[in-house]
């Protein structure tokens, strides 16, 4: 086995979900997973025993001494800062996404999301990117009321609704044809006039606030 692969742990307190992350990410020659845990007090024993990269998990995984949602994952955090992680889960509400990025987790797929979306989300934890599945970002995007975002120039809208929806800076100007110079002035100028100074600050911002909501009606 290649020292090189990403070594990743599937916490979840149902069988068939290991079974199903286990079948999407097999056929990626560079990850190896490592294994499961079912509940809290399961993933911290393992995570203390065995090198893992990133960490796949339920937000809600009952069971275990360590409680669940942001309890657990804030411990997560704490004890095992060089473990990526990624949220799987089957609620899409603004405040528990809220919270989630506000620990700092920037991978979060929904459950009721093609489970090829989990694959795609490890690689981005990895290289400490964020990955939000369709169903997340929608969920963000319906939740953001109008606010006095108008400032914003068209542009402006175009380039920060594409970053909240997890995608890079490199692929929105690939897919809106601006140089990347140009698509970084557009979202320095956007963080600016938002009184923001990073993608945290934009993301904690965006769960709210009325952001997204206001893209989305442009």
């Amino acid at each position: 086995m290649s020292r090189d692969r990403i070594r990743v742990l599937v916490a979840d307190d149902h069988p068939f979900v290991h079974e199903g992350v286990r079948l999407a990410l097999q056929t990626d020659t560079s990850i190896d997973m490592i294994g499961t845990a079912k509940d809290s007090s399961d993933l911290l024993r393992r995570l203390s025993n065995e090198v893992c990269h990133v960490v796949v998990c339920d937000y809600a995984m009952p069971g275990g001494h360590h409680g669940d949602g942001v309890t657990l994952l804030r411990l997560l955090v704490e004890r095992h800062p060089e473990t990526a992680v990624v949220i799987l889960t089957a609620l899409d509400r603004r405040p528990i996404i809220g919270a989630i990025l506000g620990l700092g987790i920037q991978c979060i797929v929904s459950k009721a999301d093609d489970l090829k979306h989990v694959r795609s989300a490890v690689h981005a934890a990895h290289e400490t990117q964020r990955y939000l599945s369709p169903t997340i970002a929608a969920a963000m995007a319906a939740y953001l009321p109008l606010s006095t975002h108008t400032a914003l120039s068209p542009r402006e809208r175009q380039v920060i609704s594409l970053l909240l929806q997890g995608v890079s800076v490199g692929d929105i100007a690939t897919r809106l044809g601006r140089s990347l110079s140009t698509i970084g002035t557009q979202k320095a100028n956007a963080l600016l006039k938002l009184g923001l100074t990073n993608d945290a600050d934009l993301f904690r911002y965006a769960a709210d606030s009325g952001l997204l909501n206001l893209l989305a009606t442009h």
